[in-house]
Parts: structure tokens; sequence; C-alpha cells
């Protein structure tokens, strides 16, 4: 059994569509259904964990089929911030305050696992990256406010 084949497991016992997952989480239905399908072999460690707290099972069981299907133990609430819409269908003020209680011993993924240290460190490349990024883009927007200043005087 496959993280498609267990996924689809839990969305049948939980008796959701993966709509309902995209109009209550942040996740997709299309990310939902290229997992099931096969085509998104290794999602997002975020995706995972997202998905894992709105079907209340085990993050662990999810990627790697070990341990039990359900949380024992945990609560119903969701543990990542921003994972859960609002009632109007905007993702909720939560999302703003970080990343989330990624410690929750119901949903932590093993971090050792190179695919998600090789996540981690392609995305703190891809932060320094947008750091670049927002750099060159203010001494842009300086130098043309400073044109503009110079076109005004004339």
């Amino acid at each position: 059994m496959d993280l498609a084949d267990r996924l689809s497991q839990a969305i049948e016992k939980k008796r959701v569509t993966p709509y309902q997952i995209d109009s209550d989480t942040v996740v997709t239905a299309a990310t939902i259904s290229r997992i099931l399908n096969r085509k998104t072999l290794k999602p997002a460690f975020k995706t995972l964990q997202i998905i894992a707290d709105y079907l209340h099972i085990n993050a662990n069981w999810l990627l790697t089929g070990e341990g039990d299907m359900t949380r024992e133990g945990c609560s119903s609430s969701n543990s990542i911030n921003g994972s859960v819409r609002g009632n109007n269908n905007n993702i909720s003020n939560a999302q703003h305050s970080g990343v989330g209680d990624l410690g929750s011993t119901c949903t932590t993924l093993p971090v050792n696992d190179d695919t998600y240290l090789k996540e981690i460190e392609y995305l703190n490349k891809m932060l320094a990256e947008k750091d670049k990024l927002l750099v060159e883009k203010d001494k842009i927007i300086e130098e043309k406010e400073r044109l503009i200043s110079i076109l005004l005087k004339k």
C-alpha cells in the first residue's frame, strides 16, 4: 500500500471528498487529486501534515504506512497554523503566525529522512534568493523615485 492508497483509505473512512478538504484547508483538490493519481509521489512536508491533521490521522502512517492510522490521544483541533480556512473561506489569520506546531506527536513526520532535509535545504536557498530579489527591488524603487524627483524638478 502506497501513499495514494493510504490517503484514499483515510478519505473514505472519514467520508469526505477532496473538494471538502479544499474548502476547509489550504490544500487544493487538485493537489489531493495528483497524490491520489500518483502524479505527485512526494508531496510537500506541510501538505501531508495539513491533510493528516484535517483527517485526524497519523501523519507518519500516511507517509510511511508505519504505526496506526488513527491518532489515539490526539486533540481534534488543527495544530498546523493556517491550515484551516475561516468560515468565509479565507485562510485564517493563524497562517501569519508561522509554520505551526510541528512538534505535535500526532502530526510530526520523521525529519531525519534525506527527502525532507533536502526540501528544507532547498527552501532555505529559495528564502535567501527571495531576500536578494527584495533588496534588488528596493534599489530599483529608490532609483525610480530619484528619477521621478529629477523629472518633477524640470
